[in-house]
């Protein structure tokens, strides 16, 4: 597998994957395919702070959101085209080490049968929280994260305040919302126990 090296924070490539500069015209990238271009955000527009069920989302709107959702954008049955993850893995591009690997027995079962995941909670180490890179292996693709370093003080923030980190996903077919995940996340310490 090929793999771009990450840009560093706050280089123009980053700016420009995060959607906040404008794409020169003869060079859209890859975006185009589905008919979603980058745009730039401007000064006088409205960060999206809330939404509630039922509005449609489109990328741009999700992409100016500011916080995790209260309620999901889209219905289960929005899943028009029955998409389900049958596995999902996290590793630490640095040293290969597997920090999580969930998989799901779907052989003989169809995909309509199996019920749909659209929250999950994450117990992760501290040591979490340190990393740089990581993989994230969905089904049969891997997707490349480049983790911010965070100031210290936000650190012992997010490890002392278990579940409230948390994160939306979206999933987009045809410039159409067809699934919304939801994702909470706790880096507490674990306590050494004692067993004898």
């Amino acid at each position: 597998m090929e793999r771009e090296e990450p840009t560093p924070p706050g280089s123009e490539e980053d700016d420009v994957a995060a959607g906040y500069e404008e794409v020169e015209e003869e060079d859209r990238g890859t975006d185009e395919w589905n008919g979603y271009s980058q745009m730039s955000v401007a000064e006088d527009e409205e960060v999206v702070e809330e939404w509630k069920p039922g509005q449609p989302a489109t990328t741009k709107q999700v992409l100016r959101m500011n916080r995790y959702t209260r309620d999901y954008l889209c219905s289960p049955e929005d899943n028009i085209y029955n998409i389900n993850f049958s596995r999902f893995k996290i590793r630490d591009l640095g040293s290969g080490a597997v920090m999580l690997d969930m998989k799901r027995e779907i052989r003989g079962i169809k995909p309509e049968d199996i019920p749909v995941g659209r929250f999950i909670r994450y117990r992760f180490s501290p040591t979490f929280l340190a990393l740089r890179e990581i993989g994230a292996f969905v089904n049969t693709c891997e997707h490349i994260y480049c983790l911010p370093e965070l100031d210290p003080g936000i650190l012992e923030e997010i490890i002392a305040s278990p579940y409230e980190t948390r994160s939306d996903s979206f999933y987009f077919a045809n410039n159409t919302l067809i699934m919304h995940h939801k994702a909470e996340y706790s880096f507490k310490r674990q306590r050494a126990s004692i067993v004898g």
